[in-house]
C-alpha cells in the first residue's frame, strides 16, 4: 500500500481549479429568471422564425440533434406537448448537427413533426447566446414574457416537462 504525503501546496492549487471550473460550467442555468435570447433562424420550410414572435405562449426552445438517441426520443414527446397544449405551447427545435441542410430537412420530412424544426447553422452561434450546449438535448421553456424559467440537460420524464409548463401558464395540475 503506496502512503501519499501532506502537501499543503495542493490545496490552493485544487481550489482553483475548481473555481476554474465552476465559472466555466453551468451557463446554461444563468439564463433562469432572465428574458431569452432572441434569435432569428430558417425553419425546414425556408420560413423565417424569430422567438421574441412567441410572446404570449409558452416556448419550448430545444437544441438537438440528428444523431443524438436522447434527442430522437424526445422529439415525439415534444410533439405530444404541443398537442395537448394546442395554441398555449410552442416548440422551437435547433439543430446543432454539423451539416444542418443535409441533416434536418431529410429527419424533418421523415418523421413529420408538427412543430418548427430550425437548425444553428452560424457556428452554434444561437447555442451560445444560451450560455452554449454542454450535452444534448438541452431543453429550454420560456414563458409567456419571454423569460427562461426552466433548462433540462439530457430526456426527462414528460410528467417534469409538463409540471413546468402548466406553471408557466398558471395552471393547476389536473
Amino acid at each position: 500500500m503506496r502512503h501519499t504525503t501532506f502537501r499543503p501546496w495542493r490545496w490552493p492549487a485544487a481550489l482553483a481549479l475548481v473555481a476554474v471550473v465552476a465559472a466555466c460550467g453551468g451557463g446554461e442555468d444563468q439564463l433562469i429568471g432572465s428574458e431569452a435570447p432572441d434569435f432569428t433562424l430558417t425553419d425546414v420550410d425556408g420560413r423565417e422564425v424569430r422567438l421574441s414572435e412567441h410572446r404570449g405562449k409558452a416556448v419550448i426552445v430545444d437544441f438537438w440533434a440528428t444523431w443524438c438517441p436522447p434527442c430522437k426520443a424526445l422529439m415525439p414527446e415534444l410533439e405530444a406537448l404541443v398537442r395537448d397544449y394546442d395554441g398555449d405551447l410552442e416548440v422551437i427545435a435547433v439543430s446543432v448537427d454539423g451539416d444542418p441542410p443535409t441533416a434536418v430537412p431529410p429527419f424533418a420530412r421523415e418523421h413529420g413533426y408538427s412543430f418548427t424544426m430550425t437548425a444553428d447553422e452560424g457556428g452554434h452561434e444561437v447555442a451560445r447566446a444560451w450560455g452554449g450546449t454542454k450535452g444534448i438535448p438541452s431543453t429550454y421553456l420560456v414563458d409567456p414574457d419571454g423569460v427562461v424559467r426552466h433548462h433540462w440537460l439530457g430526456k426527462h420524464d414528460r410528467a417534469d416537462y409538463e409540471r413546468a409548463i402548466r406553471e408557466v401558464l398558471g395552471r393547476s395540475e389536473s
